[in-house]
């Protein structure tokens, strides 16, 4: 059951297209592969995050963590309620979770809830990723009465959300499957 990245961040926020950041030869800044200087704090955060997901790819996660550290820096500049808060602790929390580090975890959980509710509104998508990605980290400590009421509150607003034939909705039934699946295993034991 792998908890999901936020896959929904407002378009006026995050531009949908964004060209493919390098670091400038002198290692001083970013720029596109064309040629053109990026000095904007949205392609900085984003090039962050995207190093930041690559280190933990390749198991790499103090490198990952200092990567979002410094995207949540950045986007706090431009204020609490940024949607791409939300998205960048969620990526943490992720990190955390995958390290263990779950009172950590949750504390992220809950923060990026909190912003992407207050961002925005409690009919969102993100919402519910972020539901399910706590329901996933409580039934990880085996805390499973309260995993089954963030799955079924992540499932019910991504199915109003979505749509019931949308790939998140299926991947939501599915880690509530997982979830009871290994329940049982382990209440028979």
């Amino acid at each position: 059951m792998p908890i999901q990245p936020n896959r929904h961040v407002g378009q006026a926020v995050q531009p949908a297209r964004y060209r493919t950041l390098m670091r400038d030869a002198s290692g001083s800044a970013l720029r596109r592969k064309s040629g053109w200087w990026c000095d904007g704090r949205g392609m900085l955060w984003d090039n962050y995050k995207a190093e930041g997901k690559t280190a933990v790819e390749q198991g790499e996660y103090d490198k990952a963590e200092n990567f979002f550290h410094a995207a949540i820096e950045l986007v706090e500049q431009t204020g609490s309620l940024n949607p791409c808060l939300a998205d960048c602790l969620n990526e943490l929390a992720i990190l955390n979770a995958k390290q263990h580090k779950y009172a950590q975890a949750e504390l992220l959980f809950q923060r990026s809830l909190g912003v992407s509710v207050a961002a925005l509104g409690s009919d969102h998508a993100d919402v519910a990723i972020v539901l399910k990605n706590i329901g996933i980290l409580k039934a990880s400590q085996r805390q499973y009465a309260e995993a089954d009421l963030l799955l079924s509150r992540s499932l019910s607003l991504t199915n109003r959300v979505l749509g019931h034939e949308h790939p998140i909705v299926a991947d939501t039934m599915r880690t509530i499957a997982l979830c009871q699946i290994i329940r049982r295993t382990l209440w028979e034991s």
